[in-house]
Parts: C-alpha cells; structure tokens; sequence
C-alpha cells in the first residue's frame, strides 16, 4: 500500500485590529495553505481536521484575546510547532507566558527569505512526521488484525456447529470493522430464497426468516454475487424496506458480501450501521474480505458434510430414506412398542407393472414414475411414519402407533391415491399406474423383526397373485385361526 505525504497547511492567528495580510499574501504566492482564523473556536475545529501542520502567532500587540487563546493553544497543541511573530519589546513581555514544546521566534521586521525557508522546513517536516505516525498506526492496526485472522483460523478449524463457528468468528470481525449488528443469510438450494439463519449475531431459531433473493440490496448482492458499500440507504434505489422486518433495527449504512465457494453462492453477509455515525467504506469491505471467504468455505464444508450424511441414509433418487436406515429404525421402533405395548404396522408398496412399463415407454420415464411416487406418498403419510424405498420399484413404510387395522385402512387410501392419480411423466399410461402392498403388524401379526418383514412380503405376494391394485394384510396370508393362535401365543 502506497502512503501519500499529508499536505499540511498553516494556521494564521493575529490580532483582529491588525490582520495579517502580509504574511497571507507571502505564504499564497509560494503556494503554502493558509488557514486564517478569525475567530477563536475556529482554530479548534481546523486542527480536528487533521491537516494543520504549523501555527503562525502574529502579534501586534498584547491584549486579552491573544493572551486567552494562547494559554488555550499551549493545553491542546502537543507536537505542533508554533512560530510566534512579533517586535522584541512585545516579546520580551509575551515571552514569561510561552510555554509551546516547539516554537520558534522571528523578531519582526523579518526577511521574507527567512520567513518563507523556517515555515517550508516546519511544514515538511510535520508531513513527515505524520505521514509516519499513520504508517504506524496502520501497522499496528493490521498486526490486530493478522492476530484477529489467526484466531479466526482457528475457530474454523475447530469441531463447533457450522452456526456457532460463524458467531465466534464475527465477534471477532467487530473489532474490526465495528457495527451495529450483523447477519448471514444462508442460499436455500431449491428455491434460492435467502434464509437469515444469523440475525444480528445471534443463531435465529425455526422457522428462519425468508427474503426474495430478487430483492433489495442483500438480493442484488446474491444474485450478482458481487459485494456492494451503501453508505446512505435511504438514497440507495435498490434498497428496499422489507428487510428491516428481519434485521430488527433502523439501517442508516449496509456493507454486504456474497459467501461463494467454488463458484457457487451460499449465502450473504450484511453489516449494518457502522460504529460511530460513521459510514462503511472499500477499505472496510477489504478488511472484510478474509471473513467472508472463510465463511464461504466453512458453510460449503458444513453443507457438503450434511449431504454426505444424508447420502448415507437416503436413497439419492427419491431423497427418501434407503433400506439400511429403514432397517436401523424398525430395531428401534420394535424395541419402542415392546416396552410400551403400543403396536407398529409396515406396509411394503409395490408399484404394478413396473418393468413392463419400463420397457414401453423407457427406463427414463420409469425413474421419473419412482420420483413421482416417492413425492406422492411423502405427502400422504403422516409427519411421524417413516418412508423408505426399498428396492427399484418398491416402498417401506414403518406406521407407528397403528394397529393391523389402522395400518391396512392407511394403505388402502394411498392405493386409492396412486390409483386415482395421473402420472404425467408416463404419457397416456399415467392414469393406469397402480400399487399392490402387503400388511404386517408387531406384535399382533408378528414376534420378531424379521419375522415382521417376512410376513409383509407374503402379504405383497399374495396381492400381486390375486391381480395387484390392492392391499393384503397377515389374517389374508395365514387364515383367522392361525393368526389368533399366533395373537393369543404373543399376549401370553
């Protein structure tokens, strides 16, 4: 980074009966800034500017104006030179009350040459000397934030919840870039819409607020996936007021960054209302950028990691879970309705036909057939049952709490609801789809796990034997006096 020297004006302060207009007229000709003060405060507020880097004091006479703001120069100036202008006798009376740390006398009537070459070298050498200062300053500033970056590494690397690595790490961003609060919107993969899982630092329960992905500045951001600097919002025409239903406070200045790993947008970062009353600017979106890089990639592993599970557990075809979890779920349930005598029905579903239709209309159009299925049976069950596809063309549902009777009513509606269903995917075939599915119950029908899954699929047998689109249940398969021995055999 390249520092420019400071251009450091002066301040002239003389007597308001006789102003200084000598001295104004030599300095403008060599091109030196000139600050004439005319007023007391007004000194005070120049130097807040920053760009004062030399006090000419031209005194004509000693009077109390002079004398006040003198005594009120010496508590505030520190390092500033100061070059006090006046006759010897003036001088020579003014001199017991001077107490500046760097003044400089000229006994007038003085040289112009003289003049001109003392305030050149004060005036470069206060520039350097600034200059220098905010080269340290901004060295130490960014030895903070190499510090701040290290502990962000490190909170990153660690075993938190992807949620709670991203509230440690912008606390620490806050010493940073401080503001009033902070969010992360999360990409939601099927409709896009941005989800603030983080509102103003906090992790925000479910359900998590939702924002158009076309609106606003946080949209403009996503959509574009290019960072924006609002340091007035009122006069940003993209802004729009529906986000301060989420945001939960009255934004004056907004910083918002997308989080993109791989090319691919995973959510926003919004900083709202810099500390202060003061705006945001690009060296605040620089300082940003490690944080939101970090973020990117902490939530793309976070999400990369929760599809790796959900593979392991779910049939990547229909999103429904696969026979090994099924598998896990049934212990659990049977183990469940042992200790508390409630009962626990499967149903296994079969789609009639498959394969032959498979062979008219593609094997294309069949997994689709599947896809469209699994989507029409997940919205039928209920929020508690667990749905599993359990070969290519044939679905597990584990109905807790439902008897034999219960369990064969509840398939008997979804075969109603696949047979009156049009299935738009097989073309002209799509109003001819149909399921069998056999029914077992634990422990009325069956002892054991696998004596439960056995049952079930002799159940579906003999539906598929006696011309499919229809539900068979164990009293079917074993005869109403075998299965009360059995039911009598299990209560004992």
């Amino acid at each position: 980074m390249v520092y420019e020297p400071i251009e450091a004006k002066a301040a002239l302060i003389s007597d308001p009966m006789f102003p200084g207009n000598a001295v104004i007229d030599i300095l403008r000709e060599t091109g030196i800034g000139i600050e004439f003060i005319t007023d007391a405060e007004d000194i005070f507020f120049k130097l807040k500017q920053g760009n004062i880097g030399l006090i000419l004091i031209d005194i004509v006479t000693i009077n109390p104006f002079i004398l006040d703001l003198i005594e009120r120069l010496q508590s505030y100036v520190q390092e500033m030179p100061v070059i006090v202008m006046s006759a010897e006798s003036t001088y020579r009376q003014l001199k017991p009350v001077l107490r500046f740390k760097d003044f400089y006398y000229l006994n007038k009537p003085y040289q112009n040459d003289e003049f001109l070459i003392l305030v050149k070298r004060l005036l470069s050498a206060w520039a350097v000397k600034s200059t220098s200062a905010r080269i340290q300053e901004r060295f130490q500033a960014r030895e903070t934030e190499l510090e701040i970056y290290a502990q962000c590494g490190r909170i990153l690397a660690g075993e938190l919840p992807i949620h709670e690595k991203l509230v440690s790490m912008f606390k620490k961003l806050w010493k940073i870039v401080p503001s009033e609060c902070w969010n992360v919107a999360f990409v939601e993969p099927i409709t896009n819409e941005l989800i603030f899982k983080i509102v103003a630092g906090k992790v925000h329960d479910d359900p998590a607020p939702r924002f158009d992905p076309a609106q606003g500045v946080i949209g403009w951001v996503a959509m574009h996936k290019t960072p924006m600097v609002v340091e007035n919002v009122r006069k940003n025409k993209r802004y729009d007021p529906a986000i301060e239903a989420i945001i939960e406070v009255n934004p004056r200045s907004m910083l918002c960054a997308p989080l993109v790993s791989a090319g691919r947008l995973v959510g926003v970062v919004q900083l709202i209302n810099r500390s202060a009353d003061t705006n945001y600017s690009d060296a605040d979106l620089e300082a940003i950028s490690p944080f939101v890089d970090w973020a990117a990639l902490a939530v793309a592993n976070a999400q990369l990691e929760s599809q790796n599970k959900s593979l392991a557990i779910k049939d990547p075809l229909t999103g429904l879970y696969n026979t090994n979890h099924l598998d896990v779920i049934m212990d659990s349930e049977i183990e469940r309705s042992s200790r508390y005598g409630t009962p626990v029905t499967f149903v296994m579903i079969d789609i009639d036909n498959y394969y032959g239709l498979c062979e008219q209309v593609g094997h294309d159009v069949g997994t689709r057939l599947v896809q469209d299925v699994a989507r029409l049976l997940r919205g039928s069950i209920r929020s508690v049952d667990i749905l599993a596809r359990y070969t290519a063309d044939r679905f597990g549902a584990l109905l807790p709490n439902l008897s034999a009777k219960e369990g064969a009513a509840m398939a008997d509606r979804l075969r109603e609801e696949i047979e009156k269903h049009t299935f738009k995917c097989a073309g002209d075939l799509g109003k001819k789809i149909t399921a069998s599915m056999g029914v077992a119950s634990y422990p009325q029908d069956a002892g054991s796990k696998n004596e439960l899954m056995a049952l079930t699929h002799k159940a579906l047998q003999v539906a598929k034997r006696k011309g499919k689109n229809r539900v068979v249940t164990t009293e079917v398969v074993l005869g109403k006096a075998k299965l009360k021995a059995r039911t009598l055999k299990t209560k004992e």
